[in-house]
Parts: C-alpha cells; sequence; structure tokens
C-alpha cells in the first residue's frame, strides 16, 4: 500500500447498490490515481469475494443481514451493516495511518466513519448522496422523524468535513437537519464509457420507432409509474419508452402499463452490462429522468456523454445540470408534450455536453483533498461574518477604556504570569538569529518577561494587538526592544513561514474567530516551527463566571480541549500536545512554597488536573 492511504467507508460497491456506489468507486479510483493507497469497507452478498483488488482499491467485504438482492438494501442489511463492518474497520484501522476517511451516506454509514474516526482520530469527511438524509416517498426517511434528524444532525456536526453532491442536497440537509458545519458542494464524478457500437437490430429495437430511455431502481422515487403514464397520453404509437433496471417495483410496473393500453410500447430490459445500457442510451432519442427526487443522477451524466436530449423532473440535483427541460413530477400532460415535441421534431440527437469535463474523476478528486488540505492553504485569508467583526469591535472599544488602568487593576505582574511566560520560553527554546513573535501583546507584561528571560540571544521580537492603546502602554515597557503592530490575529500581514516561534498568552479568547487566528498562527510559522497558546480553561469556575458575566470574556467558552484537538487536529503537518496548567493565588507571598506545593499536586492528580485554571498547548511545525 502507498504510504499515504485512505478509507472509504459505503455499504455498497459494484456490482452492488445503486449510483451511490458507482460514484464512490470512481472517486476511490480517482484517489488511487493520485497515489493513494485506499482501502473500502462495503457490504457482501453471496457470490462475492470478502476482499479482491479491483482498479488499485483493496475492497473488504463484509457479512450483512437481509440482502436479498444486488440492486436493492433491506432495512436489516442497512441496520447491520455498521455493527458489522466495525470490527474489520478497527482493524483496518490499526493496520494503517489513514491520512482520512470518506464516509459516504450518514445513513447507513455514519455511525461507522464517527467511531471510527472518534477511536483512532482520523479525519472524517462525510459525502451525503441525497436519498440517504431525504426521500420524499419513504415513510421511514430521516427527515420525517424528530429522532433520526437528532441522530443525523449529531453525525454531520461530528464530522470534520461535509459534503453534498449537489446544491439540493444542500438545500434539504440545511433546512431539516440545521449542521453547525459549513456544506461543500462537489458533484460525483464522471468517466467517459467506451462505448461499443451497435445497431438497432443488434439490440432487439424497431428503426423508426422514437424511444425514451431510462436508467435506475425501480422503486416508487424513481417515478417510472409517471413515465407510463405519459407514455398513454401519447397518441403518436411509435413512441416506445426503454426502462434499464430491476427492482421490487417491476410487477407493479409492468401491470400498470398494461392497464394504461401501453404494455407492448414499455419494455422492461432489467439489469444490463455497462456495455448493453451504453448501446442502448446510443440508439435512443430522448432520455427522460421522471424521479420524484434525486440526489444528483449520474444517469443524466450517461445521456449527455451519448449525446441524448434530457427531459427532467425539477426536484433534486439535476437541477444543476444542464438538462434540455424540466417539468413538474406527476405533470402526465407537460412530459407527454415534451416527448411528442421531441418525436415531432426533425433532429433530436448530437447534442453537445461540454459540462461533462467538470466532472472528471481527477478534477473531483482534487476537491476532495483540498478539503482535507483546507486549513492548510496558506495563501487563503480567514473571513470574519458580521456577528465576528462585532465581537471584535467590542474588543477594541473594551481595552481602549482598560489600557491605562489595566494592569494595576488585574494585578498582572505577579507570579502566575511569570510561571505562565517561563514555560512558555522554556518550550520555544529561543535561539540567535530568530524571529519571534506574540499576538495579543495587550499592555506587555508577557512579552517584558520574555526579553528579560532571554537578554542575553539575539533575536528578532515582534508584537500585534488589536487595541492601538494597549500597544501604547507595552511600548512604554519594552520600547525599541520590539517591532509594534496594529492588527487583527485572524489576519496577519506577515509572508508564509515568516516566524521561527510564536506564542499566544490569554490572548486568543479575545479573538473575533479564535479557529481563523490559528489557522493564521500556522501559516506565519515556518517548517521545524515552535508554537505555544496559553488559555484559560473554560471548566474552572471563575472562567465559566467570566463567561456568563462580561460580554468580552465570551469567546473563553471555546477554550476546552475539545476544540483545542478539533481546530489543531485539522492540519497534518503539525505535532502539538495539551496540557493542564494549574496555579494558585499569587499572594500573600508567605505562601508561595505552600502554593508551589499544591500547584504541583494539582498537575498530578488525574480528575482534579482536569480543573486547571488554563490550558497549555505546545506544538512543532513538521512540514
Amino acid at each position: 500500500m502507498s504510504h499515504k492511504s485512505i478509507l472509504v467507508l459505503n455499504y455498497e460497491f459494484p456490482p452492488l447498490g445503486g449510483g451511490g456506489g458507482v460514484a464512490a468507486h470512481k472517486l476511490a479510483k480517482g484517489f488511487v490515481q493520485a497515489g493513494y493507497g485506499v482501502d473500502y469497507l462495503t457490504s457482501g452478498f453471496r457470490g462475492l469475494k470478502n476482499f479482491e483488488v479491483v482498479d488499485g482499491i483493496n475492497v473488504y467485504r463484509v457479512p450483512v443481514w437481509g440482502r436479498k438482492d444486488l440492486a436493492t438494501a433491506s432495512m436489516l442489511s442497512l441496520l447491520s451493516f455498521p455493527v458489522t463492518a466495525l470490527l474489520q474497520g478497527i482493524r483496518l484501522c490499526r493496520a494503517h495511518k489513514y491520512e482520512f476517511i470518506n464516509t459516504h451516506f450518514v445513513v447507513p454509514t455514519g455511525p461507522l466513519g464517527y467511531v471510527l474516526a472518534k477511536l483512532f482520530h482520523i479525519k472524517n469527511i462525510l459525502s451525503l448522496h441525497g436519498g440517504d438524509i431525504y426521500d420524499p416517498t419513504k415513510k421511514s426517511s430521516p427527515h420525517r422523524h424528530w429522532y433520526l434528524r437528532a441522530v443525523i444532525r449529531f453525525l454531520l456536526n461530528r464530522a470534520d468535513r461535509i459534503v453534498a453532491q449537489s446544491s439540493n442536497t444542500k438545500e434539504n440537509c440545511i433546512k431539516y437537519y440545521q449542521p453547525k458545519k459549513n456544506i461543500d458542494i462537489i458533484p460525483l464524478p464522471y468517466e467517459p464509457f467506451e462505448v461499443k457500437p451497435a445497431a438497432r437490430r443488434e439490440l432487439g429495437l424497431e428503426e423508426g420507432i422514437f424511444y425514451t430511455v431510462s436508467v435506475g431502481r425501480l422503486i416508487p422515487r424513481k417515478g417510472f409509474d409517471f413515465l407510463i403514464r405519459s407514455i398513454a397520453l401519447i397518441e403518436d404509437k411509435k413512441v416506445h419508452a426503454l426502462i434499464i433496471g430491476e427492482g421490487p417495483e417491476r410487477e407493479n410496473l409492468a401491470v400498470l402499463a398494461r392497464e394504461v393500453g401501453v404494455g407492448e410500447r414499455v419494455h422492461f430490459l432489467g439489469q444490463v452490462s455497462e456495455e448493453k445500457k451504453f448501446q442502448y442510451l446510443s440508439n435512443a432519442n430522448v432520455y427522460v429522468l421522471s424521479s420524484v427526487h434525486e440526489g444528483f443522477g449520474i444517469v443524466l451524466q450517461e445521456a449527455m456523454q451519448v449525446g441524448l436530449p434530457i427531459i427532467a423532473t425539477n426536484n433534486g440535483g439535476q437541477v444543476d445540470l444542464p438538462v434540455g427541460s424540466t417539468i413538474k413530477f406527476g405533470d402526465n400532460k407537460a412530459l407527454a408534450s415534451q416527448v411528442s415535441n421531441l418525436a415531432n421534431s426533425k433532429s433530436t440527437k448530437s447534442m453537445k455536453h461540454e459540462t461533462l469535463a467538470d466532472f472528471q474523476p481527477r478534477m473531483t478528486v482534487a476537491k476532495y483533498l483540498d478539503l482535507d488540505l483546507a486549513n492548510h492553504d496558506k495563501s487563503k485569508k480567514p473571513v470574519l461574518t458580521e456577528r465576528d467583526n462585532a465581537f471584535f469591535d467590542l474588543q477594541v472599544r473594551t481595552y481602549k477604556n482598560l489600557a491605562h488602568k489595566y494592569d494595576e487593576e488585574q494585578n498582572r505582574d505577579n507570579r502566575n504570569h511569570r510561571n505562565k511566560i517561563t514555560a512558555i520560553s522554556e518550550f520555544l527554546d529561543i535561539q540567535d538569529g530568530d524571529k519571534v513573535l506574540e499576538i495579543g501583546v495587550g499592555t506587555g507584561i508577557h512579552a517584558q518577561h520574555l526579553l528579560d528571560l532571554n537578554k542575553r540571544k539575539h533575536f528578532d521580537f515582534y508584537a500585534i494587538d488589536i487595541s492601538e492603546d494597549m500597544l501604547e502602554q507595552a511600548k512604554r515597557k519594552i520600547g525599541s526592544k520590539a517591532t509594534f503592530l496594529c492588527m487583527p490575529g485572524e489576519d496577519l500581514k506577515f509572508d508564509n513561514g515568516f516566524f521561527d516561534k510564536v506564542y499566544i498568552s490569554g490572548s486568543l479568547h479575545h479573538f473575533s474567530n479564535p479557529e481563523l487566528g490559528i489557522s493564521e498562527l500556522l501559516r506565519v510559522l515556518k517548517r521545524g516551527g515552535k508554537f505555544c497558546i496559553m488559555e484559560p480553561n473554560y471548566i474552572f469556575p471563575t472562567n465559566f463566571a467570566a463567561v456568563m458575566l462580561l460580554p468580552e470574556e465570551a469567546h473563553m467558552a471555546l477554550m476546552k480541549k475539545s476544540n483545542f484537538k478539533n481546530w489543531l487536529g485539522a492540519y497534518k503537518d503539525i505535532n502539538y500536545k495539551i496540557a493542564n496548567f494549574a496555579y494558585t493565588p499569587p499572594f500573600p507571598c508567605a505562601f508561595i512554597k505552600v502554593y508551589d506545593f499544591i500547584d504541583l499536586t494539582f498537575s498530578k492528580t488525574p480528575i482534579a488536573r482536569n480543573l486547571s485554571v488554563m490550558l497549555f498547548i505546545t506544538g512543532i511545525k513538521t512540514s
């Protein structure tokens, strides 16, 4: 296996299942072509091997319960897959260091991806396929049940990235689940199939007949009953419909076709090979997508390849594609009219679909890899929301008023502040020639002590803050020993990799957006550089109270180990450690030795140390 590996989780893989499995297969193949090793964990079925290599992909199949055919999954098979796949997933994660997990379908695969990502601290990209969050034809669709919505919302918010295959899937996700995370839209990959030409007579098709063609599982959501009723309204008996696919509705649809008088004009071709499918597509006259709803519609990409004009319903991901005509589901007259117009047209084939180039697997793969490395994009400047900007303005106003009396009122020149900066200085290990940055220098108390501790060394020290008034106080303490700049930590005006050492002490929780602040910190840090972050621990009682009482301290609520793990865990090019930093009151001086003993005891007591006043995060940028 390649040194870079990805784990793909999907309950379906061809020949099992439908379009979601096909799309995940093509994406996994694209990862392989991009130089990654890929393990694909999926459902088993009779006649399929438990392990095989397909297109360079290591395919692992686990048994599921209650699956009766290749095309359609039963409820029992859906529920059993995360359970039966968990042990194999643990084995794979123990054996390989994956760059990330790509979990396809929040239902049923989402819980499996969540558990493996949590157990092994692997980033999880969750890909939504539409029907897993919204299927208007099913009473069991998750969007209809509050408890399923709650589970899906939980899984969405625990994923590192959420990917929707279309704008409609994204809209439904937001409408029914309100995830707190952003949703990226990446269309499904498409790899053109090399079609071996075949004449109509070889396929049993008649010359002079106008054929519509449709591909899909014979289930209610595909709306083939709508297609059949519309064909019945077309008086021209030379208009026929080809339906490719299998499923539980086949007999019902065949009965319907006979009942409405088009039993001989609607042809159920069953499950056919890829080659045969494209031969039918190439010999048809128009593609009809009659679905109640589609997450995306790979079949439309296939129709586009052979140049077929397309008529599609207007509810689903197909609206993102350049289809020729759209209609409302159930409007039989509109569909019949559209098909009749094309049947009477002199020219209905050889349509150009240049848009297919946008769906090349390498382009889709690149977008997924960009997602994984999004926080590493060092040319990317942070974007702040209006809410962030309002918080920024509050901080500037607050510290403009406090700057001249801040040190005195807060009693900041004490043992605890010296202990903090001593710990930071010891980790940074500043050397001659280093460029060192303090983000959020404030009145310069920490900077002054750091400079004193390293006074025998010759290095360049930079200090930034959002408050001109606080910087004036810092200049009075430090003078020419530092370069002072007024700028937000979320938008540093320095080149990539400019600094050898960067630290933040007690300022990150004043940022409008701490996550973006960390992104900028790592951007300006050079390879091999060290960083430190010392911040209040939200769960400590006085810190918790400050959040409740002081608006300017509201973001202290974000200073939790779990958030730092999420923020820093997104980066593969750093090694970091989160520790508790305990300290006791700085006075009276007679008790200092007692306090030192208490600090040491606190730091070594497993449960108590989690209630420390501060969190101390240290790290090295490895690449």
